[in-house]
């Protein structure tokens, strides 16, 4: 090998292990852990909603910022074609539900809170997820399988994000709120999210 093979072997060399590196770096960058998520965050309450399973069925189990336990969300085993999960308290007493309660157009699925209609998140035909959030007048935007959400009020102020994050290879969320009076509207949209893309399955 003459010197000039040397010299172009070497900077291929530096290129393919610089591409390598910045790979990595990217998704180390772009792979959201809970700790990671919870470290980064400057929001005013926290919580972390973790599936109990590799099965949408068995539900999640809900923890404050600081690992306690406050809630646990569960899908109905049958459904009889109306998908339904609710939120109960740690004491096991229902404080919410999200359902499917048209299935009009991709379907509209209706948020309670203590047997109260909140509102309504209608899934729109389009070659992207789309949510339509009809509550307060808030706004729900999400990536392309709404992974990642931000939700914010009619004057365009962030009310709330989640983002899928993993935890002991399970899927978790870790939902920020800028106010805590709104956490529990707060987990059942991300609950509304997850009812959306797996029903009862």
């Amino acid at each position: 090998m003459n010197l000039i093979e040397k010299i172009l072997t070497k900077a291929i060399t530096e290129k393919v292990r610089t591409a390598a590196v910045l790979t990595i770096s990217d998704h180390m960058e772009s792979t959201h852990s809970v700790d990671a998520l919870i470290n980064k965050s400057t929001s005013n309450s926290i919580l972390v909603m973790k599936r109990r399973s590799n099965s949408f069925k068995h539900g999640f189990t809900v923890f404050d910022g600081f690992n306690n336990k406050k809630y646990i969300a569960k899908p109905d085993f049958l459904s009889f074609g109306r998908p339904c999960i609710r939120l109960y308290n740690i004491e096991n007493d229902e404080i919410g539900k999200v359902g499917l309660t048209s299935n009009a157009g991709m379907g509209t699925y209706t948020i309670s809170l203590d047997g109260k209609v909140l509102g309504t998140v209608t899934r729109k035909v389009s070659l992207k997820m789309k949510l339509e959030l009809n509550l307060n007048g808030w706004h729900m935007d999400g990536d392309f399988l709404y992974d990642n959400i931000t939700v914010t009020d009619i004057n365009g102020n962030q009310i709330m994000k989640s983002n899928k994050a993993f935890s002991a290879s399970r899927e978790s969320y870790v939902i920020q709120m800028t106010n805590r009076q709104h956490e529990i509207i707060c987990l059942l949209l991300v609950m509304a999210v997850e009812i959306i893309l797996h029903g009862n399955e």
